[in-house]
């Protein structure tokens, strides 16, 4: 789990975009399956363990949002690239928002600065960390709201987690 926080308790299961159950078996079924272009949505109730063992059962968006929230308080209220771009059109297929680009990020390992210029890019970050690296998105950041058109500009983390909730769940 990032930032000894929660991870998911495999397997589980999700629905695809026609509705066929599919289980997640691993971490890399589910970066696989996002990679492939399906569209899941997540099947409650789920169980999410950290790194202490501990392990928290989520029944819907609104609680697995919250225990995200409480995770990434702990970790300093940034947040992971990765989560950005999974929560966007890009990879879950979602109709919440689209990433503007460019954008910023800095480097869990190093402390670089480093940008993500388009979609492509985008895909490329996701194909080459895998292995969970944890690179903090740099705030403000901008997005398009798919629901209004409107462009988004976020200056935080929480001002981004609260549009998270209210739109996107």
């Amino acid at each position: 789990p990032i930032g000894d926080c929660w991870d998911y308790v495999y397997p589980f299961e999700m629905l695809d975009q026609d509705g066929n159950v599919v289980v997640i078996n691993n971490h890399d079924d589910l970066c696989n399956a996002m990679l492939n272009g399906l569209i899941l949505e997540l099947i409650y109730p789920l169980t999410l363990v950290n790194g202490d063992g501990e392990e928290l059962v989520v029944n819907n968006e609104e609680e697995l949002a919250e225990a995200w929230l409480d995770c990434v308080t702990v970790i300093g209220g940034d947040l992971d690239v990765f989560s950005f771009l999974f929560n966007s059109d890009l990879i879950a297929g979602q109709d919440c928002y689209t990433v503007n680009y460019p954008f910023e990020y800095t480097e869990g390992s190093t402390g670089n600065v480093a940008t993500i210029e388009n979609a492509a890019a985008a895909q490329t970050y996701i194909d080459e960390n895998q292995n969970g690296a944890y690179d903090a998105l740099n705030f403000p950041v901008t997005i398009t709201d798919t629901s209004t058109g409107e462009q988004v500009t976020f200056e935080n983390f929480e001002a981004f987690f609260g549009f998270l909730i209210t739109n996107c769940g």
